[in-house]
């Protein structure tokens, strides 16, 4: 049911006849039925995964799936967009290769409501008859591009996107339209990215011309003519991992835009260093160190920290690059400040961090001085969203599960999934750091989740030089994290950061996951406290205060000095306990 085409292949080789596969997975989800693939053959053999006849279940929700994987694409193409238009995917090199083009596909006798997709289509395949033949390879038509053909006949549906020509716009087989080159998202180039000849002023439609082959989507269809728009492939990468906090189920995975271009899944081999998306992790052994609370007050001011353990001194700098002096911890990570980081990993250590981590499943190899404050590290986004799932199932972890039952031919079962979540941090850890979180989307750097309207606590990420975007967030139902990057780490562009680029495909993705799924709120454990207190000073705020503020703590943490009265009237710093 996971038939790779090396196995096709193996399987003509032995005298065996494969029906056509019908395998959802392998269309929806390829980067799935890949991973899980892989974990057969290193569990079963390469000899039973392919002729054991293996019934296998996988643990992803195919309807989370699609809607995971158009929300990467949407997002994915947006940033590239920004970036600007990288010109035509092949021109002809002399007048004559379009004509035989054209004469060439005419001969073919494309079938009525079909037009050609010239995906692959170069120069050296125009030159002999032999190179046509094996570009075509079969052009029965398809709903979908075949894997095997750099030419193909693809069904004429608004919004499918395939490659055309330039020309009056020709399809091929008798249909033609019109080009929109009207929107605007093209007008404005990434500086560097496109060809001397485009003056500053002038759009990157001006460099196409008669014959050139350019990617398009399909917007209207009437008689035979089409209408469409200009677009392009994106070089940026990506990875959306959703998992079930209560049974670890990866519901959904997408590891990049396009699995038949490449099929590395940055979700579970792709490390990169997540940045801010990392400082929960941080936080929270601050708060578990019992050093720390929310209403701790940090200095977020110009600071040279010295690491005693590496030898080295070294000034950390906000993204914004302003400081606001001594601020409360939640302000701290509902901002992200960089300097309050530094100050809590300088505080504990970098080794209570490091231990955290690995408490909540990430096994990355990390770095042992205070740079692990900022996300320095690289890790998978499997990693930190399961670190995140476990926050959410109030500090009970369990491994990430792709698979839940595995069966022989006979129906004998080979592996069944049995969940057993285990505390690793207590739920009362766990609650704090998830309310700081909520923070962060309430008034914070993820502020564009709040349209979903719902209980959820998520952390923003960016890289230096904006080389990588996060965010990592989750309900009380469902973790979800969305790394986006270039392969080559190369700078996204200014402002293209986790709450800009990230945040809109999370959200994408999220109001489908959860539109079916009642509201409910993070539940409060036993061993936390409310009190009121001065969010000037961070102390209890006394009696008849105007500016008191209600914070959450760990039992026992609750500021036992009242901070000075200022104004009269208002309310008092009473606690209550869960």
């Amino acid at each position: 049911k996971f038939a790779s085409a090396e196995a096709v292949a193996e399987a003509k080789a032995a005298g065996l006849t494969l029906a056509p596969s019908v395998n959802p997975y392998l269309d929806v989800a390829p980067y799935y039925a890949e991973h899980v693939r892989r974990m057969l053959e290193e569990e079963y053999g390469r000899d039973t995964l392919y002729r054991g006849g293996l019934d296998v279940r996988a643990s992803v929700d195919l309807t989370l799936q699609t809607a995971a994987r158009k929300a990467l694409r949407r997002g994915l193409e947006r940033v590239d967009r920004a970036q600007g238009y990288r010109g035509p995917i092949w021109h002809p090199e002399e007048p004559g290769q379009l004509a035989l083009l054209r004469s060439r596909l005419a001969a073919l006798k494309l079938e009525d409501g079909y037009f050609w997709d010239l995906s692959g289509l170069t120069a050296a395949a125009l030159t002999t008859e032999e190179g046509f033949a094996a570009a075509v390879g079969r052009v029965k038509p398809a709903p979908s591009l075949r894997l095997g053909a750099r030419i193909t006949a693809i069904d004429l549906k608004a919004g499918k996107r395939k490659r055309g020509k330039v020309a009056d716009l020709d399809f091929g087989g008798g249909y033609s339209g019109s080009l929109d080159l009207s929107e605007r998202a093209w007008q404005k180039p990434l500086p560097g990215s496109m060809p001397k000849i485009w003056g500053k002023r002038q759009r990157p439609y001006a460099w196409l011309s008669v014959g050139d082959v350019v990617y398009v989507e399909l917007r209207g269809i009437e008689a035979k003519s089409l209408t469409s728009i200009l677009i392009q492939k994106p070089l940026v990468q990506g990875a959306l991992v959703a998992v079930d906090p209560r049974s670890r189920e990866v519901v959904a995975m997408v590891g990049g835009y396009d699995f038949r271009v490449s099929p590395f899944n940055r979700a579970v081999q792709g490390r990169r260093q997540p940045g801010s998306a990392f400082k929960p992790i941080v936080y929270a052994a601050g708060l578990q160190s019992r050093r720390f609370t929310p209403a701790t007050m940090i200095s977020d001011a110009p600071k040279v920290f010295h690491d005693a353990s590496q030898k080295t001194s070294w000034k950390a700098e906000n993204y914004e690059d302003s400081f606001e002096g001594d601020i409360s911890m939640r302000h701290c990570l509902t901002y992200s400040k960089n300097t309050c980081s530094i100050q809590i990993a300088e505080s504990i250590g970098a080794a209570n961090i490091i231990s955290l981590a690995r408490a909540l499943g990430i096994e990355s190899r990390l770095p042992t001085d205070l740079t692990i404050s900022l996300g320095s590290g690289e890790v998978l986004p499997i990693e930190l969203t399961n670190a995140f799932a476990t926050l959410a199932a109030g500090g009970r972890f369990a491994p990430p599960v792709f698979l839940g039952r595995v069966q022989d031919r006979h129906g004998e079962k080979l592996f069944e999934s049995k969940t057993r979540l285990r505390q690793v941090i207590s739920p009362a850890v766990a609650y704090l750091i998830t309310n700081l979180m909520e923070s962060v989307v309430q008034s914070g750097t993820a502020r564009s989740l709040l349209p979903l309207r719902r209980a959820l606590a998520a952390k923003t990420g960016t890289t230096n030089e904006q080389r990588s975007a996060w965010l990592v967030g989750f309900t009380p139902e469902l973790a979800c994290g969305i790394y986006i990057g270039f392969d080559n780490n190369d700078p996204l562009g200014r402002a293209m950061t986790g709450g800009g680029v990230a945040a809109p495909v999370w959200l994408d993705f999220m109001k489908i996951a959860l539109a079916d799924v009642p509201k409910s709120k993070f539940s409060v454990p036993p061993g936390i406290t409310f009190a009121y207190i001065d969010p000037k000073t961070g102390l209890l705020a006394a009696d008849f205060a105007t500016d008191g503020r209600r914070e959450t703590f760990l039992t026992g943490t609750v500021p036992r000095e009242v901070a000075p009265l200022d104004m009269a009237g208002g309310s008092s710093g009473f606690e209550e306990e869960y």
